[in-house]
């Protein structure tokens, strides 16, 4: 049963929350060995990285995947690593759960997305380095009462969020997301190729968010207004989407620290309304065309040209991976949350030896050679006339299907970002060490 349930009698509640206290406070006597056995580890970090530990609920399919593959990276490259994955529907000791595996594990290097390692783990982990991921907008978030520390490594994504922490007092470093497919699905050179001799689709995936995934409850009225405000940008890019925000938070008598979470429902609703677009520009060219995401879809294109493309959800890391292959191009729209442009996805699909069509930004600049190793696109109607070259072409199709394969294997995987992350790590020890030896010597 869900846990808090509004449909259980109070007489079941009852009994139910007896018995959920009774278990709590044998989690809370059990983990006090796991306590002590850490603090003890603690006594002697290690010079150099043994062990790595994250966690993060299942619905958060995104950072999910990020930090599992960062995890098996690590793994990869020697180092013990788990990443644990909770959820905080069903079950109530998910806290405890989450601390208790943390003692387990005693890492001497931590994982932490969108938040500082204060924030995500507290004082028990005080000490320990942790990557502060942020793969999502900072400036959507509270920074200003997110305490960092001299433990945080704060790593962005999105080169244009440095500036972002620069205003808060914190320095963060670009680190761009990465592949580890490559790993899911171990494909040998011969299996690059397409299983059909020619792919005689183009595949379109990404999930359909809303604006009401990241609203509270209190805020669902101003959903309608979210809803133009995202089609005002979609329509005029040089729209502000931060004026948008304040206007909506405005007329809805909104708290100030409302605007950020308005902001990025605006991103939500302005992202569907860019995939739902492609897909029907796509289908209305006659295009072939194949759509894996979740079931929004269905319902949002129902009655439409593209309506019997959607083919589900893509359920595992094998299953992306034999898909991406499969197609002769995979579409990809990046969200607007993120300005520089490049998301999982991009090194995703080149990774497992997919022809890579995606929005052209500066960070897709930055990673590959748009027109050799993967194709760009500045708005979805170039999409039919870019998808049918690929589809009439499959020698161009292979050339670029290899040339990406190659650049994202060799420089996109999370290896090599681990490799960097510990440079920074090393750099950081050197300079600690320095500074202890003037001290003394003072």
């Amino acid at each position: 049963m869900l846990v808090g349930d509004a449909t259980l009698p109070a007489n079941i509640c009852d009994r139910e929350f007896r018995r959920l206290q009774i278990r709590h406070d044998q989690e809370a006597r059990n983990i006090n060995d796991s306590l002590q056995r850490f603090r003890s580890a603690r006594a002697q970090p290690a010079t150099e990285p043994t062990s790595v530990f994250g966690a993060a609920d299942r619905s958060t399919t995104a950072l999910r995947h990020l930090g599992d593959d960062l995890v098996r990276s690590a793994r990869r490259l020697g180092l013990r690593g788990e990443f644990l994955t909770l959820d905080h529907l069903r079950d109530p000791f998910r806290p405890i759960h989450r601390l208790e595996a943390l003692l387990t594990a005693q890492p001497d290097l931590l994982l932490s997305f969108v938040a500082s390692r204060e924030r995500d783990w507290g004082a028990i982990a005080q000490g320990i380095p942790t990557l502060s991921y942020w793969s999502s907008d900072p400036s959507r978030y509270d920074l200003a009462s997110m305490p960092f520390t001299d433990d945080d490594i704060v790593c962005v994504s999105d080169i244009e969020w440095i500036e972002t922490f620069r205003q808060h007092g914190v320095e963060a470093k670009h680190l761009p997301l990465a592949t580890g497919l490559h790993d899911a699905l171990p494909l040998p050179d011969e299996d690059l190729k397409p299983a059909s001799a020619s792919s005689s689709h183009v595949l379109l995936v990404g999930n359909l968010p809303d604006a009401t995934d990241v609203l509270p409850p209190s805020l669902h009225a101003a959903v309608p207004a979210i809803e133009a405000a995202a089609l005002a940008i979609c329509r005029d890019p040089s729209a502000s989407l931060s004026e948008q925000a304040a206007s909506i938070g405005r007329l809805h008598r909104t708290a100030r620290a409302d605007v950020p979470t308005i902001a990025r429902a605006i991103e939500f609703a302005a992202t569907r309304l860019d995939r739902l677009r492609a897909a029907h520009v796509l289908a209305a060219a006659g295009i072939p065309l194949r759509i894996h995401g979740c079931a929004r879809w269905q319902q949002a294109l129902a009655g439409s040209p593209a309506g019997a493309a959607w083919a589900g959800p893509l359920i595992d890391r094998r299953s992306s991976a034999i898909a991406f292959r499969d197609a002769a191009a995979v579409v990809n729209i990046v969200s607007r949350n993120g300005r520089d442009g490049v998301n999982m996805r991009v090194f995703d699909v080149a990774a497992a030896g997919g022809v890579l069509l995606t929005n052209d930004t500066a960070g897709l600049h930055r990673n590959f050679r748009p027109g050799e190793e993967v194709l760009a696109f500045r708005s979805v109607e170039e999409l039919p006339s870019l998808a049918q070259s690929l589809l009439s072409d499959p020698s161009r199709a292979a050339r670029i299907r290899e040339a990406g394969t190659q650049r994202a294997r060799r420089d996109h995987t999370w290896e090599a970002r681990w490799s960097q992350v510990f440079r920074w790590l090393r750099e950081r020890r050197d300079a600690e060490r320095g500074g202890a030896c003037l001290r003394t010597s003072a």
